[in-house]
């Protein structure tokens, strides 16, 4: 059998912290173990990234603060800088002879990469979607900006011979503004976790209930109704006081519009001063710590109607075997996940229930029992296999 030789277009890569680079520090080790010879193109790091398997590195897009004033510039500097990418991948493609490229977005520059891979050289490509790109809630674009990313959005469709995305719903959003010959190319491959990869809990059990949240927060994806029911669960049972701790590792950063005075407002409006503890962000492994350290996990979707979004900490959540609660709006693919563990999601207003389960939980009772065989289907080695499946279809 051929071996499956891939240029993976993963910009971000490790050891820094984004959820493209932890997703591919998880993916790409297994696709080594399993056979594969992947070869890597990504933005230069400050630190080599350890992996048995050659890094070509490209330089980062440069920042412009001209986009709303001079879209044309823009889109000029854009083309130039993809150019400028397609050269240097096509010497990777020539000394390092791939047979299947795949293209990690985000950003999108990657999938634009690949696709122009796959026009000018003819080799499959495969790309892939965490995020909705033309169809995304959060941005807020001029219609000249919409024609344009519709119009980059379309050209990568059209040149896959597979698009992945991350859950049914993406696939749907983006996939039904194209004709079902290219629907018929789309699959789902979900986010993934490394069961290796979690350590053992420190310290010995507390009579103190940890709910734990990972990650950052914007404006439309922000605590406060967690911080609500919270409160409404001191009410009902003032005694609970002492005996529950939130913790927010990762909540205060520098690269979202959420700022920490609005979150430290909001905790001293509710009075848990004494209950929320924020944390500062910290690497991949000791996120993986925290998770397991915890009696609780808890992840929180923006509430927009028919949410598209899942989130890959959601997938790391599974593996630490802890309790997983969700804030989602009704139906979202998070919901889906959670529910199918045989954990709780919540839906914006459902304050009263979600202070329920903090009564309950922090009263000692039990969460239902987990659903393993459903939590199975994200481990990374069953992913690999689906995507080894799908490059096989193509060399």
């Amino acid at each position: 059998m051929k071996q499956l030789r891939p240029l993976c277009l993963s910009f971000w890569i490790p050891p820094v912290i984004r959820p493209q680079a932890i997703l591919i520090g998880k993916m790409l080790p297994e696709w080594i173990a399993q056979g594969m010879a992947p070869a890597v193109i990504a933005y230069k790091t400050d630190s080599p990234w350890d992996i048995n398997a050659p890094v070509n590195y490209i330089p980062p897009k440069p920042l412009r603060r001209v986009t709303r004033r001079f879209p044309r510039l823009c889109r000029l500097l854009d083309k130039m800088y993809i150019e400028k990418l397609y050269r240097l991948a096509r010497s990777v493609v020539n000394s390092y002879r791939p047979n299947v490229i795949f293209s990690f977005a985000n950003p999108q520059d990657s999938n634009l990469l690949g696709a122009m891979l796959h026009e000018r050289l003819a080799l499959p490509f495969v790309s892939h979607f965490s995020d909705p790109f033309y169809d995304n809630p959060y941005k807020l674009l001029l219609p000249a900006q919409a024609a344009t990313i519709l119009e980059m959005e379309r050209y990568i469709i059209e040149q896959s011979d597979r698009i992945i995305f991350v859950n049914s719903r993406l696939l749907e959003l983006v996939m039904r503004k194209y004709p079902p010959k290219f629907r018929s190319r789309a699959i789902v491959v979900p986010h993934c976790f490394q069961r290796a990869g979690y350590p053992s809990p420190r310290g010995g059990k507390s009579n103190v209930f940890v709910l734990n949240h990972i990650g950052a927060f914007y404006q439309q994806r922000n605590p406060e109704m967690l911080f609500r029911a919270a409160r409404r669960a001191m009410e009902i049972h003032p005694q609970l006081r002492d005996k529950l701790k939130i913790r927010m590792v990762g909540a205060v950063n520098d690269y979202t519009n959420y700022s920490s005075q609005e979150m430290f407002a909001m905790v001293k409006t509710c009075g848990l001063g004494a209950i929320v503890e924020f944390l500062p962000l910290v690497g991949y492994e000791e996120s993986l710590q925290e998770m397991v350290d915890s009696d609780a996990l808890v992840v929180i979707d923006a509430d927009i109607p028919e949410s598209p979004f899942l989130p890959s900490k959601l997938i790391d959540y599974i593996g630490s075997r802890r309790e997983v609660i969700a804030i989602t709006p009704a139906g979202s693919p998070t919901e889906e996940v959670v529910r199918g563990l045989g954990g709780k999601a919540f839906s914006y207003g459902q304050i009263e229930h979600l202070a329920t389960w903090f009564v309950e939980r922090v009263s000692g009772q039990q969460p239902d029992a987990r659903d393993e065989t459903f939590a199975s289907r994200f481990e990374v080695r069953q992913t690999t296999r689906q995507f080894a499946s799908t490059f096989r279809q193509l060399v």
